[in-house]
């Protein structure tokens, strides 16, 4: 029924959410990008992908809460699953706004499921999950849990699973570059997130971060921010943005559940925000 998607999608089957979001994603990726074209013949593919899009399986919740990775629930046999391919909808992908309370509800309690250990790959996901949903906590746990140094046993075989070489690749226990990579958008994760005209600044940021920064972060907004925060006495948390950008952009801040909208000039621009209005202790 649609094959003139291919070659821009191939699709094996698309009977789980996980799936689905997965598929979403990437219909949003290849149109974003001009990866789709406008149209074919006399039909629109856009209108094709619209046709397309309602057939695919919605996200279901579970007896015990939890994001279902399968169209029915079946028991979890695994304690540590490093898996957690269902949660793609809200990180990486966007399927599932951070701000939808009973999805996100969801996801951490799949996140809870399955527990904090996995290679590299795996707890590299998972800060990024936990960033995602908010939990500075838990996203520094799984970081230093990723940082931790392996140890050879012997020359000719592998390292401990898991964690870094001393060398500071990723293993798995083999090398695994996806791991180094994973962690570090991760990282950017915990301190700035973006989206279509919003900004969440700090929002995985551990209470132990008491001041840091982090610069030539490229952003949804289509502007390249920095990002600073340090602890003073007399006013707690001070925040400084700095976006540039070569358009005007109305952009909304978002610090916790405080939200302040900015207007950008082309340029550079500078903003400083306080945390009386939101707890970042």
């Amino acid at each position: 029924m649609f094959e003139d998607l291919y070659p821009y999608i191939k699709v094996e089957y698309l009977g789980v959410p996980g799936d689905a979001s997965a598929f979403t994603q990437k219909l949003d990726m290849a149109i974003a990008t001009g990866d789709v074209p406008a149209g074919k013949g006399d039909v629109s593919l856009y209108n094709r992908i619209g046709d397309l899009l309602p057939m695919l399986p919605e996200y279901r919740i579970g007896s015990r809460g939890q994001l279902l990775e399968w169209e029915e629930e079946y028991e979890e046999v695994q304690k540590n699953n490093e898996n957690i391919s269902h949660l793609h909808g809200l990180y990486p992908g966007n399927d599932i706004d951070w701000r939808d309370r009973r999805l996100c509800r969801a996801v951490r309690r799949s996140m809870e499921l399955r527990g904090n250990e996995g290679t590299g790959w795996s707890l590299a996901w998972k800060t990024g999950v936990w960033a995602r949903l908010g939990d500075g906590s838990m996203a520094g746990r799984l970081l230093h849990r990723f940082m931790h140094v392996t140890l050879e046993r012997d020359p000719d075989k592998s390292v401990d699973g898991g964690g870094i070489c001393p060398n500071l690749f990723c293993s798995c226990p083999s090398v695994q570059i996806d791991g180094n990579f994973g962690i570090t958008a991760g990282i950017t994760e915990m301190l700035l997130q973006s989206g279509d005209g919003y900004l969440r600044l700090l929002p995985g940021r551990p209470k132990e971060w008491k001041a840091g920064s982090i610069t030539g972060v490229g952003t949804r907004t289509g502007m390249e921010a920095e990002l600073s925060w340090k602890q003073e006495k007399d006013k707690g948390m001070v925040i400084e943005l700095v976006l540039k950008g070569k358009e005007q952009k109305e952009i909304s801040v978002f610090i916790g559940d405080f939200e302040e909208r900015i207007m950008t000039a082309p340029g550079k621009n500078r903003y400083t925000f306080y945390d009386r209005q939101m707890d970042m202790s």
